[in-house]
């Protein structure tokens, strides 16, 4: 009997020790992270950099975390706490983290104390500090020069047959008199190679997935003048022959003596004249429209331009794609949108450079010459860029004349609105127009692969237009509790207020904010407001005048009220009645047709503020 008391004691035990749900939750939690793909099609490898949030206190270390596909297998992971719960930062609230997407493949995180990160470090991503500085991503092999005209040393990738990767074969350089420059009115060129000793090369960041190299530096004059620097970061990716660019132009003196016939960067390029071709995106359209232009043996440049679009109730849209010869410069195409890439190609390789956001920053072009590619910043097919003040009306034009800057002269307005909507004005008419201060950002793209793989350089091309981005899903950014107290709604959910169809259906609906059996009820900022207040036919609910509502379609504020807020709610609530019957007694009674003095507007997102209530309010408390 007492042997078999212990045999099942034993056996309580081991139950116990394998359904004990602590040891499982406290091993692994998953975080699904949502892909949202503009382009159903991808056929590339692309790069993910994005943001997860975590509860308090249920991560404390990055390297408790791994990333796994829809497979099971484990993926290369690099993860960067980017703020914390604490003061100690012992609690994680929000990880930076990089991985590779592939097409068509989902993927998650994990963490937990007993999660650790078994993939084998790729050592295809590696950095070397030196003179030059080298990093090497796998496909290429980049060298940076702290001294050199240009700072871009050289760019190396050769693919044989089966394009498999092999030093040797340098395909790009930074363009030989620097790649950043500007040439003025007077036709004198500042550019980066005379950065010298005042060049700086940092590695901001570098891990198993993505390394950043930041460079400084100025655009310097014949005479030695400066007034504009650069600040440019080249990410390189594990694996891929892909770098992205992010370049910033800052004006660091006066540019009231000068304008800007040229801004740009340019690669020499080191391609063979044999077989030469362009490729590029004709048009701003969703997806590719590639024109193939044949490289003649007098062709001087192929440039793909967007010259201006609509603005300011100005009408006018050009674009053109154009090749120049020694006689005479032909247009191939005049879309309303140019397309954001092009491609130069040989016997051998293909590079590809793509400019996000290329037709909304007009004027920019793309420019493939015998030697170099260029990024045309400030196309010179545009005229010069002008701080002043005949630059600026220019900008404007006659639909900003009309639409914007007509009336701002009335002698009846505003003591603040000089400092305000119209501070340009005095500043323009004492001729203190500048463009100190001013900083200007670009992303581009550069693809560098073998030329019987054009089509990859093509496709990373549209996807710099359009990029899949990754979060984690809704249910778990609410359920971490950094934005606050917060619902998700299911994605099957019907639209709000963004103008975007409702779902038709006279079912009750739960939409992951707050439920009702007879009407559905949404929250914006913390207002809870019935959808029947709202306009029908736009999606946007028409201003009511609150003493004009019935209680029915009153919005009642809801706040997350703690210490002495929660201790004057119960008092309020009486008060709160007498004022709801009031104004039902004057709405009914069709006394109230017109809001008096003091009384405000429910705005469109429902949310309702009168003096007059928080003053009655006050009183009943």
């Amino acid at each position: 009997m007492q042997r078999r008391s212990l045999l099942l004691v034993a056996l309580g035990i081991a139950v116990v020790a394998l359904c004990d749900p602590t040891e499982s939750a406290a091993a692994t939690t998953r975080v699904d992270l949502v892909i949202d793909e503009p382009l159903a099609d991808r056929k590339a490898a692309w790069p993910i950099t994005t943001g997860v949030p975590f509860p308090r206190g249920k991560l404390s270390d990055a390297e408790h975390c791994r990333l796994i596909d829809d497979q099971g297998q484990e993926q290369p992971l690099q993860a960067r706490v980017a703020a914390t719960w604490d003061a100690d930062r012992k609690s994680v609230r929000w990880l930076t983290i990089d991985f590779i997407a592939e097409p068509g493949r989902k993927y998650a995180l994990e963490f937990g104390d007993d999660v650790g990160r078994r993939f084998p470090l790729d050592e295809s991503l590696r950095f070397s500090m030196g003179n030059p500085y080298q990093l090497i991503t796998g496909p290429l092999r980049v060298e940076f020069s702290p001294s050199g005209p240009n700072a871009l040393r050289t760019i190396e990738a050769h693919f044989n047959a089966d394009s498999q990767f092999r030093f040797g074969t340098v395909v790009a350089t930074g363009a030989a008199d620097g790649e950043h420059f500007y040439v003025d009115q007077n036709g004198q060129r500042f550019t980066s190679a005379a950065d010298g000793a005042d060049r700086r090369i940092v590695v901001e960041s570098s891990g198993p997935v993505r390394a950043c190299v930041r460079v400084d530096g100025f655009y310097t004059g014949p005479k030695g003048e400066r007034i504009a620097k650069y600040r440019t970061r080249y990410h390189f990716f594990a694996g891929l022959p892909l770098v992205k660019v992010v370049d910033e132009l800052g004006f660091i003196g006066s540019t009231k003596q000068t304008r800007f016939a040229d801004i740009g960067f340019a690669l020499d390029l080191k391609l063979k004249p044999a077989g030469r071709r362009v490729t590029l995106d004709a048009s701003g359209e969703p997806g590719n429209q590639s024109l193939d232009v044949a490289w003649n043996a007098d062709t001087q440049s192929i440039a793909s331009v967007q010259k201006t679009f609509r603005h300011y109730g100005n009408l006018e849209c050009e674009a053109a794609v154009l090749q120049t010869s020694a006689q005479t410069t032909k247009t191939l195409a005049q879309p309303e949108r140019m397309g954001e890439w092009l491609q130069v190609a040989d016997e051998d390789h293909a590079v590809t450079g793509s400019l996000r956001w290329f037709w909304q920053q007009f004027p920019k072009e793309w420019e493939a010459t015998p030697n170099q590619l260029v990024l045309h910043l400030w196309s010179p097919h545009a005229g010069e860029l002008d701080f002043g003040a005949a630059g600026i009306e220019q900008f404007f034009g006659a639909g900003g004349a009309k639409y914007l800057r007509a009336g701002q002269e009335k002698a009846d307005r505003s003591p603040l609105e000089p400092f305000f909507l119209f501070a340009d004005v005095p500043a323009i008419k004492r001729g203190a127009a500048d463009g100190l201060g001013i900083n200007k950002h670009h992303e581009f793209w550069l693809h560098f692969g073998p030329a019987n793989r054009r089509d990859e350089g093509a496709e990373y091309g549209r996807l710099a237009a359009q990029q899949p981005l990754a979060l984690a899903s809704g249910e778990w950014n609410c359920a971490t509790d950094v934005f606050g107290p917060l619902a998700a709604r299911p994605n099957d959910s019907p639209a709000d207020i963004t103008g975007m169809p409702r779902r038709k259906s006279s079912t009750p609906t739960r939409d992951g904010l707050s439920f009702t059996p007879t009407a559905r009820r949404r929250s914006f900022g913390g207002t809870t407001c019935d959808p029947a207040s709202e306009s029908s036919t736009t999606g946007r609910s028409r201003p009511r005048i609150i003493g004009s509502m019935s209680p029915s379609r009153t919005c009642r504020r809801r706040s997350n009220v703690n210490g002495a807020a929660a201790k004057r709610r119960n008092a309020r609530s009486t008060g709160d009645r007498a004022i709801g019957a009031s104004i039902a007694q004057r709405t009914t009674s069709g006394i109230t047709t017109r809001p008096k003095r003091g009384c405000a507007v429910e705005l469109s997102f429902g949310r309702v503020t009168t003096e007059r209530w928080r003053r009655q309010r006050s009183r009943t408390t």
